[in-house]
Parts: C-alpha cells; sequence; structure tokens
C-alpha cells in the first residue's frame, strides 16, 4: 500500500511538473503572440502609411503631367508665333530695303536732273546776259552817237525848230528808256545768278528730301528747309539792286515825287508795267521768241 501511494505520489509530482512547464511555455506563447500581433499592427500602421504616401505621389505626378502638356502646348504655341514674327520681320526688312534702294534711285536721278538743269539755266542766262550786255552797248553808242550828232545838228543850225527838237528829245527818251529796260532785265538775271549760286545743290537736296519724307506732295512754292528751319525768301530791290533791304514794289524810289523828276521815257505807261521787247528787230511790243522778223539780231 505504501509503494502505490508513492508511486502515485511520484506520478503525481511528475504531471504537476509537467504541468508547470507547460503553463510557462503558454505564458512564453502567449507573449510572443502579444508581441506578433503589435508588430503586425505596427506593419499595417506602415502599409497605410505607405499607401496614403503613394496615393499622393501619384496624384502629384498626375498635376505635373498636366503642368509639363500645358507647358509643351504653349512652347509650341510661342515657337509658332515666333517663326511668324520672324517671316513678317524678314518680309518687311526685305520691302524697307527694297523702297530705300528706290529712294536713293530717285534721289540720284533727281540730282541729276536738277543739276543738268541748273547748268542749262546757268548757260541760257549767260547767253542772255551777253546779248543783253551787247544790246546795251550799242544803244549807248547809239545814244551816245545820238547826242553827238544832235549836237553838231546844233552847232550847224543855231537855231533850230521846236518841232526838230522835240523829235530829239522823244527820240533820246526812247533811247534811254529803252536802256533801262535792258539795264533791269540784265540786273534781273545776274540776281537770279547770284541766288542760284547761293542756294546750291544743298538746297535742292533739303527740297527733295522734304518732298519724299512728305510723300511727294510739296508744293514748289512752299518755303525751302534748312536744318529743319524755315528758310524764308530774301528780299531785294530790282531798282536799288540790293538784297535784304526792301522789296521793289517797296522802293521809296518809287514815289510820285521820284518819278515826276525821273520821268525822261517816252512811253508814257506806268514804269512798274513789264514791257516785251525784242532783241531782234529793237522794238517793243513782243518778245525775243514771239518776233516775227526772221532776221536774227
Amino acid at each position: 500500500m505504501r509503494e502505490e501511494f508513492d508511486k502515485y505520489r511520484c506520478d503525481l509530482e511528475k504531471k504537476l511538473a509537467d504541468t508547470a512547464e507547460t503553463t510557462g511555455a503558454l505564458q512564453e506563447l502567449g507573449t510572443d503572440l502579444d508581441r506578433q500581433r503589435k508588430q503586425c499592427h505596427d506593419v499595417e500602421d506602415e502599409n497605410q502609411s505607405l499607401k496614403d504616401d503613394n496615393r499622393h505621389l501619384r496624384q502629384k505626378v498626375e498635376e505635373l503631367r498636366d503642368d509639363i502638356e500645358a507647358l509643351d502646348k504653349r512652347h509650341r504655341e510661342v515657337l509658332q508665333e515666333f517663326e511668324y514674327e520672324c517671316e513678317r520681320l524678314s518680309g518687311k526688312a526685305e520691302s524697307a530695303a527694297q523702297l530705300a534702294d528706290d529712294r536713293e534711285r530717285q534721289l540720284r536721278d533727281v540730282e541729276e536732273q536738277q543739276q543738268v538743269a541748273i547748268d542749262v539755266f546757268r548757260r541760257q542766262a549767260d547767253v542772255e546776259k551777253r546779248q543783253l550786255e551787247a544790246t546795251l552797248n550799242e544803244l549807248e553808242v547809239r545814244v551816245r552817237e545820238s547826242i553827238l550828232e544832235n549836237a553838231r545838228r546844233r552847232d550847224r543850225s543855231p537855231s533850230p525848230g521846236r518841232e526838230g527838237s522835240d523829235g530829239y528829245e522823244q527820240q533820246i527818251e526812247f533811247l534811254n528808256s529803252v536802256i533801262v529796260d535792258m539795264q533791269k532785265k540784265n540786273d534781273e538775271l545776274r540776281c537770279r545768278v547770284q541766288v542760284l549760286e547761293e542756294i546750291g545743290l544743298d538746297e535742292f537736296d533739303s527740297s527733295f528730301h522734304q518732298t519724299v519724307t512728305n510723300g511727294g506732295n510739296g508744293s514748289p512754292t512752299t518755303p525751302r528747309r534748312t536744318n529743319g528751319h524755315i528758310r524764308a525768301p530774301r528780299k531785294f530791290c530790282d531798282i536799288c539792286d540790293v538784297f535784304d533791304s526792301h522789296e521793289t514794289e517797296d522802293c521809296p524810289q518809287q514815289s510820285d515825287a521820284y518819278q515826276e523828276t525821273t520821268a525822261h521815257s517816252y512811253y508814257r505807261a506806268s514804269r512798274t508795267e513789264h514791257r516785251p521787247y525784242c532783241l531782234q528787230c529793237e522794238k517793243f511790243g513782243h518778245n525775243t521768241e514771239h518776233c516775227p522778223d526772221a532776221e536774227t539780231f
């Protein structure tokens, strides 16, 4: 009986020891399970955070892709506008260069024409001046001869008739009027040549540039411009033969008293009226180019 009890007790102690070991193992397993559960929660939280980050990154990538597409579209539009503007400016530059060449060619043509016109005018003025001087000299010689002849006749005839004296005086007055008119035309030609020399080609160049700038609508009576300023015409008096003093119509020598004391012409018209005179037939009433006489003076 005692042996059975000891045996039973040994078995029981053995079972108790096994149970204690099993309980310890279970506790360790429970601890490991709790740790594993905590790690699972941590992994799930990290996984959710990564998923959120991934979603945000995807959204950011989409936004950047849209921005890239918009920038690429804008770049193409700007490039097209730039190419169009380059083509337009290139065509405009070619047109401007062609226009500049045309203007320069026109300027050269006008300068050549102006130079030819000036040379022709100067030659004509010189010819007319020489003709007038020759006519004036001849008339002066005739006047002197007429005066001498008249003096000789008065010496030969101590008491000449009134009619013959009046005829001589009228002839002298007529010749004097011719001399005055010839001198006036000679002075006009000299003044025209002097003004032309003073103006020079620079004035014609400035006038042409002003006409081109205004689109070709310039008027020949428009005052010339020099260095951007309006150049007023110079005053000139045909009677006094002076510049910058007064005009011919304002000359003080044209007063009634002066005309009365100096009126010696047989021609009774106004001294300010232009009298046409022919160099071929030496008569008043028509110009040289309208002379009916075919004989050249």
